[in-house]
């Protein structure tokens, strides 16, 4: 995993998982493993957002400037 990209809606980072205490991992773990045993995912796993990027073609960006 690369360090310094955008946190998600839970404004966690890959870094607090990179860094964080081996424990959080088995917690992870177990809860992964519960949603499988138990057939369910809450609705808010399934979310996400995309910020667009605006990009011009190469020939409008030069002749603006």
């Amino acid at each position: 995993m690369a360090n310094g990209k955008a946190a998600g809606l839970d404004q966690l980072s890959r870094e607090h998982l990179k860094y964080s205490h081996p424990m959080v991992v088995c917690i992870l773990i177990k809860l992964s493993n519960l949603f499988l045993r138990y057939s369910h995912i809450p609705s808010s796993f399934g979310c996400s957002y995309t910020v667009p990027v605006p990009k011009c073609e190469w020939h409008a960006c030069l002749a603006n400037g």
